[in-house]
Order: C-alpha cells, then sequence, then structure tokens
C-alpha cells in the first residue's frame, strides 16, 4: 500500500471522527433541551395545578373576621372556601367531653337559642365523636343538636347568597340564554330550563326538618356510617367515583354504596342538594314554594309530607320524622341566627 494512499485513508479516518464527534455533541445538545422543556412544562402543571379543595390550614388562629362567603361554583355544587375553613382551628381528642368543652368556653348554649331565638356561634364540628353513642340520652341529644345546627345555618347561608347571586344577575328566563356561564350551568345541573324553576330548586332548607332526618338516619350519630364515613344521612350512590361505605346487609347483586365525606358539613351540603334536586322530592320543593308564595314561613311537619321516597319504610318514615320534630321542639331552631360577627371555630376530633 503507498505512503499516499495510507495518508488518505488516515485523513478520511480523521474526517469521520470528526463528524461523528459533531453529531454526537448534536444529539446530547437535543436531548439536553428536551429535558428542560420537558421540566418546564412540568413545573408549570405544578404551578397550574389548583391547590386540594379539602386542604387543611394550619391550626392557629388567623385573626379572620367573616365576609360575604365567596360564590365560586363548581359542579357538584361545592364551596372550597366555606366559613368553616376559616379562623381557629381546635384539635381535640375523640372525645365528647373535649368538644363539649369548646362550646362551653364559646358560651354555646343550646337552651338559650331555643327560648330566645337567638344566634349561634360557628363552630364546626369535623366528625362525631365515638363515645357519644355513651353519653345520657340528654347529653347525647345536647351535643348532637349543637353539632348540627351551626352547619344546617351556614348551608342554608349559602343558598341564600346563591339565590341572591341568581336574582341579580338580571337573566329572568331560559337559563340556556343567559350570558352568565354560571348560571347556565347551574340550569344544567338542576334539570330546569327556566331560572324561575332554578328558583324552586334551589332554596332554603327548615333547620329542624335538617336535624330531624340526621337523628333518623344517623341514630344520633352512633350508626356505622356517621361514625366512620361522615355520613349522617344515609345516601346512596351507585357512582364509582364517590367515597362509599358497602351495608353489611346489602341485597345479593346489589351495587350501591353509603356514601361517605371527609367531614360532616359535606354530608350537610350534599344532602341539602339531593332534597332540592333529586325527581323523587319534587312534591317537598312545590310544598315550600307555595309558603314562600304566600309569604308564610316554611313548615317542616308539612314538607316531611313529600320525603315518602326517602326511605322504604314511607308512611313510617314520615311519623318518625314528625314524632322527633315535636317531641325535641326542633322548630324552635328555625329561628335561630348564624352569628357572622364572632370568629369561626373549627374543631378537628381525633379518629383515635
Amino acid at each position: 500500500m503507498s505512503g499516499r494512499f495510507r495518508l488518505g485513508m488516515l485523513a478520511n479516518g480523521r474526517h469521520l471522527a470528526r463528524l461523528t464527534l459533531i453529531v454526537l455533541l448534536a444529539i446530547l445538545t437535543a436531548c439536553s433541551q428536551t429535558s428542560k422543556v420537558s421540566s418546564q412544562k412540568s413545573t408549570a402543571k405544578k404551578k397550574l395545578a389548583a391547590p386540594p379543595i379539602l386542604s387543611t390550614p394550619k391550626a392557629k388562629s388567623i385573626g379572620f373576621r367573616p365576609q360575604p362567603l365567596p360564590l365560586k361554583i363548581v359542579y357538584p355544587l361545592r364551596y372550597d372556601q366555606g366559613i368553616e375553613r376559616k379562623g381557629e382551628i381546635f384539635a381535640v381528642g375523640n372525645s365528647a367531653d373535649e368538644v363539649s368543652q369548646i362550646f362551653d368556653k364559646s358560651n354555646y348554649d343550646i337552651r338559650s337559642v331555643r327560648r330566645n331565638a337567638g344566634t349561634v356561634p360557628p363552630i364546626f364540628v369535623d366528625r362525631i365523636p365515638s363515645d357519644l353513642r355513651s353519653q345520657s340520652i340528654s347529653r347525647k341529644k345536647d351535643l348532637f343538636f349543637k353539632m348540627v345546627l351551626p352547619m344546617a345555618l351556614v348551608v342554608n347561608l349559602e343558598i341564600r347568597e346563591i339565590r341572591q347571586r341568581i336574582k341579580a344577575s338580571g337573566c329572568g328566563g331560559q337559563t340556556h340564554q343567559c350570558s352568565q356561564h354560571w348560571l347556565r350551568d347551574l340550569g344544567e345541573n338542576y334539570r330546569v330550563k327556566t331560572v324561575d324553576e332554578l328558583l324552586i330548586k334551589i332554596d332554603e332548607l327548615p333547620p329542624s326538618l335538617m336535624m330531624a332526618q340526621a337523628v333518623e338516619e344517623s341514630g344520633w350519630g352512633g350508626s356505622r356510617f356517621s361514625q366512620e364515613g361522615n355520613a349522617l344521612f344515609g345516601q346512596r350512590t351507585w357512582d364509582s367515583q364517590d367515597s362509599g361505605m358497602i351495608p353489611y346487609e346489602r341485597e345479593s347483586g346489589a351495587s350501591y354504596r353509603v356514601r361517605t365525606f371527609n367531614d360532616i358539613i359535606e354530608s350537610l351540603r350534599v344532602y341539602s342538594r339531593n332534597l332540592n334536586r333529586h325527581k323523587a322530592y319534587r312534591e317537598m320543593r312545590q310544598m315550600r314554594a307555595n309558603f314562600k308564595r304566600s309569604g308564610q314561613k316554611v313548615d317542616s311537619l308539612t314538607l316531611i309530607k313529600g320525603l315518602k321516597q326517602y326511605s322504604t319504610t314511607g308512611n313510617a318514615y314520615e311519623r318518625n320524622l314528625r314524632s322527633i320534630i315535636e317531641k325535641n321542639s326542633l322548630k324552635e331552631f328555625d329561628r335561630a341566627r348564624l352569628d357572622l360577627n364572632s370568629q369561626p371555630k373549627r374543631i378537628l376530633v381525633s379518629t383515635y
């Protein structure tokens, strides 16, 4: 092999090596840029991700002074910044006594609320203490009503503000023709075509009715579903996306579960929406609308006639609710008001 040919091969080899090096550098640069872009996209996604709706605030006072509740409406109807999420937090043991002590220190006297149609301090318990079942009958009733009443009032307050927003929207005809997208969404969610129909469905429930059904469905907060799943109203779900518990006595072949919740007030919100939206309670809603149309106070003892389909026991269910309302004088609580001038308190009950 001639020297010239060997030199030519050497030059070609060097040229090929140089080209190979350039190609490798280009590949490495492209990979690095791709990694950066991917990292930037990932970071952007993290920045854009909404905070969890049920995030737990720090366990200390934040000096909150109640303001009108936000009206960020999503489907299903839910609030991510409700009044119970603001203010001072108390972490207590799984003890009815510890919950009662906070009520007492806050001057929460249920008897005074009954007698004087007084204001109710915004104190919200996230779950029922397990030892409530072992309390005396009178103490059990007293604590149960104290826990449920503030939440019933705040759910009604939220509904009242939605109604005010609907009325102030200026849209009085077909919901799908309204310019506000949130109003069109509400029309679809509540399965109505007009704003008038929407206002019949989205309305307050008497606290006495809410409390009576909570008593009946949860056994004064002692049922397995209320203790383990914060489910005060025994609402069934067939949706796999909902969290739920399987009843021990569920029929063979049945697929429903009893829906569970992160806290008690979420249970009340979903219960209220169920009564306001489901076709089974159309009669109850019409009764309520008739009371309001005639300028009369809505009567819970009348409304229970429209709840026969809530339970498989039918007329017996109506009789039970009537008995609970009358024997415990629950209609006295229909005059109660939530004290919005007081700092809210949230009681987090340990599960242990």
